[in-house]
């Protein structure tokens, strides 16, 4: 599994630090930010450095069973 926490930016430091104190969360790493609205709504950074929207799912959204 996952897990994602949204915090201040001020404070992500700190919140990596504490996640990174436990095994089960040893890797935790900041993976993006949150800016004032843009063109598009969610983008990725690639490894090249470029960025890429990210669409939103289309057709029925169901939940997913493991």
């Amino acid at each position: 599994g996952r897990f994602l926490a949204v915090v201040a930016g001020e404070r992500a430091g700190e919140a990596v630090a504490c996640l990174r104190r436990l095994p089960v969360t040893s890797a935790a790493a900041v993976v993006g930010r949150v800016r004032p609205r843009s063109r598009h709504p969610v983008e990725a950074l690639t490894s090249l450095g470029t960025r890429r929207v990210i669409t939103p799912p289309r057709g029925e959204q169901l939940p997913r069973i493991c």
